[in-house]
C-alpha cells in the first residue's frame, strides 16, 4: 500500500493534535522526511537495509541475466551514491548520462571504468564477474535513499514509512529533549533490528 508525504504529515499532525497545516508547517515537515530518510540510511544497521534488495534467486551470488531490484521505485534523478562489495572493493555509483554505472576502479575516468552493473529503468541489471561462479555482488546499504520533494511523491515500502514516520517524531521530541529523542530513536532502531532479526 503506498502512501504519501501529505498522509505521513496528517499522521504526524494527529499525533501532536496539530491542526497547524500552512504551506510553511507542510515545508518543514516535508524537510524532516528528507532528513530522516538520509540518516536513517547511515543509522540503521546495514543488515536492515539489505532486505531492501533482492535478487531473483534471493541471494547475493550474482550470475549474468540477475536482476537486482529495490522494493520501492528509484527516481529518474538517483544521482548519488550506492556502495557494494565486489571481490572485497568497495564501488560507487557513477552517473554517465542517463544511466549510471558500477565500476571497479573509481580512479579512472568514466569512459574508461569497466562496468559490472548499470541502473536502467529503475533496476541494476549485473554483468557477470570474470568469475560469475565464484565472484557475488553483494549490496551493502544505500547511502541516498529516495527523497521525496513534494506532496505527490510516493513511497512503496511499509517498513520505511514506518521507520521515516517513527523518525520524524524523534526530530519533533529533539527540539524540546535531544537526549529523549537519541533514547527513543535507538530504541525503535533496536525494535526493527529485532523484528528483522538482525543482531
Amino acid at each position: 500500500m503506498a502512501i504519501t508525504v501529505q498522509e505521513i504529515v496528517t499522521r504526524i499532525n494527529n499525533h501532536f493534535d496539530d491542526s497547524n497545516n500552512d504551506a510553511y508547517s507542510l515545508n518543514v515537515k516535508i524537510n524532516w522526511i528528507n532528513a530522516a530518510q538520509k540518516d536513517l540510511a547511515y543509522r540503521l544497521p546495514i543488515e536492515f537495509l539489505q532486505k531492501i534488495v533482492k535478487t531473483e534467486k534471493q541471494d547475493t551470488q550474482a550470475s549474468y541475466g540477475d536482476m537486482v531490484s529495490w522494493l520501492y521505485p528509484l527516481p529518474v534523478d538517483f544521482l548519488k551514491m550506492v556502495e557494494v562489495l565486489y571481490h572485497n572493493i568497495a564501488c560507487k555509483l557513477i552517473k554517465l548520462g542517463q544511466r549510471q554505472m558500477i565500476g571497479r576502479n573509481m580512479d579512472l575516468m568514466p569512459s574508461e571504468i569497466e562496468p559490472i552493473a548499470l541502473i536502467r529503468e529503475g533496476k541494476i541489471e549485473i554483468f557477470p564477474s570474470l568469475n560469475s561462479q565464484t565472484d557475488g555482488l553483494e549490496i551493502i546499504y544505500i547511502v541516498n535513499p529516495i527523497t521525496l520533494t513534494t506532496v505527490t511523491d510516493v513511497i512503496q515500502l511499509d517498513n520505511y514509512v514506518e521507520l521515516i514516520f517513527n523518525y520524524v517524531l524523534c526530530q519533533a521530541y529533539a527540539k524540546d529533549n535531544q537526549p529523549e529523542a537519541d533514547k527513543y530513536l535507538n530504541l525503535y532502531i533496536g525494535y526493527i533490528a529485532e523484528i528483522l532479526g538482525v543482531k
